[in-house]
């Protein structure tokens, strides 16, 4: 193999893996739902609760689960995810509508 072929293909590799990545970038993103953002008082205790996942279908709730998760370890507060409802103990609003919006959600009081 001489260096001409050598040289052609190697370019040819490197065209390939640049249509692979424009490709890539032209995929959207799944849209993210509108969550509503509200405090409420539950046994007493302050709770912040997000909504906004129960109206979409079952598959989505691992999105909930997941996110559930997320903020909790982020804000080191507990909380559970319900049936699409995330509740996080205590009032901490503000600190999920900043993060949820950092990460492309549509936050709505």
């Amino acid at each position: 193999m001489d260096w001409k072929e050598t040289l052609g293909s190697l370019l040819s590799q490197q065209d390939t893996a640049a249509k692979q990545t424009e490709e890539q970038m032209a995929a959207p993103e799944p849209e993210r739902p509108q969550l509503t953002l509200f405090f409420e008082k539950r046994r007493g205790k302050p709770s912040t609760i997000i909504t906004g996942y129960d109206s979409l279908p079952e598959e989505r709730h691992a999105e909930a689960r997941e996110l559930a998760s997320r903020l909790k370890q982020r804000l080191a507060c507990g909380g559970s995810e319900r049936d699409g409802e995330i509740l996080l103990q205590g009032d901490v609003r503000q600190k999920v509508r900043e993060i949820l919006k950092s990460n492309g959600y549509k936050v709505k009081n």
